[in-house]
């Protein structure tokens, strides 16, 4: 893989991490401010709506902070030099699947089977 190339999906980690950490500051002001807002009575279906979306918020940021683990991960192999390398099998990873989803570690073949051992 040229510098260049990897120059470009260094540029698209960090942008996906920019996102990430955006969406997870927001979504934790907003929880805020609604646990805030709900300290007045309201009605139970009012409750129960806040308590609902508090709760896809925290899922939201549990996914959010996971794909933020990975980033993290896919920058350390860049700077050691194992980026685009599968840690399954040792092939190289094809650069189409790094610009699409950059923090991946592994190479479509070993992510298949992954999958399917899961079914």
């Amino acid at each position: 893989m040229t510098k260049e190339i990897l120059g470009k999906i260094k540029e698209k980690i960090l942008n996906d991490k920019d996102e990430i950490l955006e969406t997870v500051e927001g979504k934790e002001k907003y929880v805020i401010s609604a646990v805030k807002s709900n300290n007045s009575i309201g009605d139970i279906i009012d409750e129960a709506n806040n308590l609902y979306e508090t709760e896809v918020y925290n899922i939201l940021n549990k996914k959010g902070l996971e794909k933020l683990q990975k980033i993290d991960k896919a920058i350390n192999r860049i700077e050691e030099g194992e980026y685009g390398i599968c840690v399954v099998c040792g092939r190289e990873i094809d650069q189409k699947r790094l610009f699409a989803i950059p923090e991946t570690n592994k190479c479509v073949v070993c992510k298949s089977a992954e999958e399917r051992r899961k079914i």
